[in-house]
């Protein structure tokens, strides 16, 4: 491989199958990864049973892209964490803030059914997700310095978000 950040995985689900899903920054470039764009991205690994690699996929674009939660629900992936991005996998449309809550649905091969953007026009910092029982995400992040996107509400310096989204993004 190449450079990361740090050797350590940021998050790890195990599939319905027994494969294990890991994701590990990275930066610099490198073709030593599938389908890395540059600047720093979220590696995605596919495990067997024994630990051997059998897919890997890097998520991301021009900017940073980190993933720092998985979620798994019946037949398909949640990646969740952050992007500054807007190119590459990352296609939805900025909020305008530093770095927005960036979720991504894959089925278990690692391809992309939708991707979108959450968060404020201010600074925001993704916290945590859960799965909910039809599939969706319960999300939570902390924003700072102004509200807008999709907050209806900001009262001043650090508020917490918690939202959730169907499995339809919406």
């Amino acid at each position: 491989g190449g450079e990361s950040i740090g050797t350590y995985a940021r998050c790890i689900e195990t599939l319905p199958g027994g494969e294990t899903i890991t994701v590990i920054p990275v930066i610099n470039d490198n073709i030593a990864y599938t389908n890395y764009h540059g600047n720093g991205e979220s590696w995605v690994l596919k495990l067997d049973e024994n630990g051997n690699v059998i897919q890997d996929r890097c998520f991301g674009g021009n900017g940073g892209d980190i993933f720092r939660d998985i979620e798994v629900f019946e037949n398909y992936i949640y990646f969740i964490g952050w992007t500054s991005s807007t190119d590459g996998d990352v296609q939805s449309k900025p909020i305008g803030g530093y770095n927005d809550l960036w979720v991504v649905k894959t089925d278990f091969d690692l391809n992309i059914i939708w991707e979108k953007r959450y968060g404020s026009q201010g600074v925001q910092d993704f916290h945590a997700a859960n799965i909910t029982e039809d599939g969706g995400l319960v999300l939570i992040m902390d924003f700072f310095s102004s509200g807008g996107g999709n907050v209806s509400e900001y009262y001043g310096n650090t508020d917490i978000w918690v939202c959730k989204i169907d499995s339809d993004g919406e």
